[in-house]
């Protein structure tokens, strides 16, 4: 019988949905005898991100 491909468990992503209907993708952290542990944040939570911009106009204040 072929064997199905099956990722390493902390990169398998499952969705639920959310109180308004919106789907909520939560990664798999650990499979255990009886429970799933998933984690909940996104993906880029905890990371430091740096970002590269440009100003393109620059503007004076008005004073109330």
């Amino acid at each position: 019988m072929k064997k199905l491909f099956a990722p390493p468990v902390k990169r398998r992503v499952l969705a639920t949905k959310g109180p308004q209907g919106e789907t909520i993708a939560m990664r798999v952290h650990e499979v255990k005898d009886k429970t799933v542990v998933v984690d909940l944040n996104r993906p880029l939570a905890g990371k430091t991100l740096n970002f590269d911009v440009k100003v393109t106009n620059i503007k004076s204040a008005e004073v109330k």
